[in-house]
């Protein structure tokens, strides 16, 4: 006689009704992404609560990630990023802001190392700044939930700030945004000077590098203040 085929059990069905599970989650304190995917690996996680809560309990209850862990009022889920032929298309703005609060980021450096964690989602945009650019985008402190504790901070006035970043002598943009990763940045120099200064002499990053060919009214020769690589960060800083 054959045997017959053991049935599996489909996962779904073992775990717990989406409401006590929510429940058991609210106790566990957990407050963002990051620390739900330590505990799921952690090996503490029963078995009938899921590792993906958004798949088992779709269409059952889901709502968003900040309801699951209980830490802040539910609204409706976003809507999932679209792939087309030419690019990823992002989150709106609100609902990508609202993810990125929940990792508790505390300032740009933090941001980008953790997108270069690789555990950035694809519809989160690396620059945010860029991607949410007359949608929405105001500062890093906004976009990280840092802003009340940023909104006391009074930037240089334009010419002076200029003239910090000059006495640097980074090479373009990926020098400038390597030296805002490494710490040594002031709070008071912004990290994107285009958008605190754009009414305000801003002119353009090559301008605010010092790359930029500066013509001598009187001797008419163009100079460039180029890079002196003998000069670390940690010397201009103040």
């Amino acid at each position: 006689m054959k045997k017959e085929k053991e049935s599996k059990i489909p996962y779904s069905q073992i775990c717990k009704p989406f409401e006590e599970a929510r429940a058991f989650v609210h106790t566990l304190g957990i407050k963002n992404v990051e620390e739900w995917i330590e505990y799921c690996k952690s090996g503490n996680k029963p078995n009938e609560i899921p590792h993906k809560p958004e798949r088992i309990y779709k269409n059952k209850g889901w709502k968003s990630y900040g309801d699951w862990f209980g830490v802040w009022e539910a609204k409706p889920q976003a809507k999932p990023f679209i792939k087309n032929t030419k690019s990823e298309q992002y989150l709106p703005f609100e609902e990508a802001r609202k993810f990125v609060h929940l990792l508790e980021i505390r300032n740009v450096k933090e941001w980008f190392k953790y997108c270069d964690s690789g555990k950035r989602p694809k519809n989160i945009p690396y620059n945010p700044d860029r991607a949410y650019k007359n949608s929405g985008w105001k500062s890093y402190a906004d976009w990280l939930g840092t802003s009340r504790e940023s909104e006391n901070i009074k930037y240089r006035p334009f010419e002076e700030a200029r003239k910090f970043v000059r006495n640097l002598h980074l090479g373009g943009t990926r020098e400038w945004n390597d030296y805002c990763k490494s710490g040594e940045k002031p709070d008071d120099i912004p990290f994107a000077p285009y958008a605190v200064y754009v009414d305000d002499g801003w002119v353009s990053m090559e301008d605010w590098l010092g790359t930029v060919k500066h013509i001598d009214s009187k001797r008419q020769n163009a100079k460039i203040f180029k890079k002196d690589n003998s000069q670390p960060f940690a010397k201009f800083r103040k």
